[in-house]
């Protein structure tokens, strides 16, 4: 019903801004509707559309063309990231804040500068974790993929964030899995009451009421590891543990190192930002494997003859150089991104663009990515409209100086998956191995199948501009005899 009366409030806000008349017949609703996703889809360079003005969720820009970087170049105080991003998630009663930027910077001057040094713990932890959460499978087995590959992503992710004991921890790990879905849940349930009601009535929003508990149960699993570091007493950085929360702690002031609802946060948002967003894309990397087989078998050699290069040993030589793979997925990416649209931004201060186009301040505006995805002046290789599992991995071969700008990680003006200006996912690196090395452990160690009946790649689930897989899914797993990692 909520898409129902979603779709319905956006027709309505078609029909006025187009003047379609007097009278909303059953018809001229979903004929608006189709003219609503044909806007949309249709919204990209080939069609000449530098800004189209197209009623979702309010009054909203779709920027393509030159304009992108000039909107990209302003300044947060001008085009910005948190004013639009609270919009969406109400943070003063979701409790979570896109504000605090201690996570991004220790990502960027922590995380990933050590990812080659650190990566042993993150291969371990996902071989332990895709022994334990897919199993021994002798025989075909089936799985719900999306929960089992969320476990192991969540797995990995701690190790990193908050350690080793905390990383395997059954009620930590289901806390963080669920929290995430639990606050956008939150989000959405009070975004549908009025403005003036919000502080009245939030503290009996079921969702929002679950978050409050998530939270606390949360924080008594956090507050003995970080007291357990205070007790410690390191004298020296060799003898600290090498993670987020330490990284993070070490920053904070002495205010901070003793406010736990404070370093829990630093840790939810991480978990916020990484855990549904690596598992959605994991998981239609293997739809998507499944409905194309032809695929697996030279995906599976290339593994094979790189980890053979490298003494047999997942390094970061080793992921940076499966280039079939990457090519793959980010082929996959194209074709399910997360979000049809990217760079989404609200303005902050009145706006000219160099057209003298004039913005006022408190329009949102966004990017059709999807579309931009799909148009063959941008997208490498022929028929955008095929999915090649190899088109990024040729166009890599074709220009020595230009291969860098195919890889999964790169962030254009035209393939925003992970963001783009200065918020762009300072994680991604991480997610990017993350990723490759659940995939091959998967590839190397089992075979997998749709479950007999299914021959076609299963429908991703839409919901405004958002595009995620299929949760209850399920894909057949057999361990291959004598083989793995």
């Amino acid at each position: 019903m909520d898409i129902i009366a979603f779709f319905l409030d956006q027709v309505q806000q078609l029909y006025k801004t187009y003047n379609l008349g007097s009278k909303l017949s059953i018809p001229t609703a979903l004929l608006a509707i189709a003219v609503l996703r044909l806007l949309f889809y249709s919204s990209n360079p080939k069609h000449n559309a530098d800004i189209k003005n197209i009623p979702i969720v309010g009054p909203n820009l779709f920027v393509t063309g030159r304009f992108i970087n000039e909107l990209r170049n302003q300044p947060d105080e001008v085009v910005s990231f948190n004013a639009r991003a609270e919009e969406r998630m109400l943070p003063q009663y979701s409790l979570i804040s896109q504000k605090n930027l201690l996570g991004v910077h220790s990502v960027k001057g922590d995380l990933t500068p050590n990812l080659a040094r650190l990566l042993p713990h993150v291969v371990d932890e996902i071989e332990t974790a895709v022994a334990e959460d897919i199993g021994d499978c002798k025989e075909w087995t089936p799985l719900e993929i999306y929960s089992q590959v969320a476990r192991v992503v969540s797995k990995a992710g701690f190790r990193m964030f908050v350690g080793p004991d905390l990383c395997r921890n059954e009620a930590w790990i289901k806390l963080s899995i669920g929290y995430t879905a639990t606050t956008f849940a939150g989000a959405e349930a009070i975004r549908k009451w009025h403005p003036w009601l919000r502080p009245l009535v939030y503290r009996w929003v079921p969702q929002l009421q679950a978050v409050r508990k998530m939270k606390a149960n949360a924080l008594a699993l956090l507050i003995p590891v970080i007291n357990a570091r205070k007790a410690a007493n390191y004298q020296m950085d060799e003898e600290k543990p090498e993670d987020m929360l330490q990284w993070m702690y070490d920053k904070c002031s002495d205010a901070e190192k003793n406010d736990y609802p404070y370093q829990l946060d630093l840790q939810l948002v991480l978990g916020l930002a990484t855990i549904h967003s690596t598992t959605m894309l994991t998981t239609n990397v293997l739809y998507d494997l499944v409905s194309r087989p032809e695929y697996i078998e030279p995906l599976r050699e290339e593994i094979q003859e790189v980890l053979a290069q490298n003494g047999g040993i997942f390094t970061k030589y080793v992921l940076e150089h499966l280039k079939k793979m990457d090519s793959f997925m980010r082929e996959s990416q194209r074709w399910n991104p997360m979000n049809f649209s990217g760079f989404v931004r609200k303005i902050l201060v009145p706006f000219t663009l160099s057209d003298g186009t004039y913005i006022p301040a408190g329009t949102n505006f966004e990017v059709p990515v999807y579309a931009m995805s799909r148009d063959p002046q941008i997208c490498p290789g022929p028929n955008p409209d095929i999915f090649d599992g190899y088109r990024f991995y040729n166009a890599r071969k074709q220009s020595e100086n230009e291969a860098n700008g195919h890889q999964l990680v790169t962030v254009t003006s035209y393939t925003m998956w992970f963001g783009y200006g200065h918020h762009a996912c300072p994680g991604r690196f991480f997610a990017s191995y993350k990723m490759k090395l659940m995939l091959a452990n998967i590839l190397l160690k089992y075979d997998v199948k749709f479950p007999d009946g299914e021959v076609e790649r299963y429908k991703n689930m839409e919901f405004e501009t958002n595009n995620f897989p299929d949760p209850s899914k399920v894909l057949m797993f057999k361990r291959r005899g004598g083989e793995g990692v």
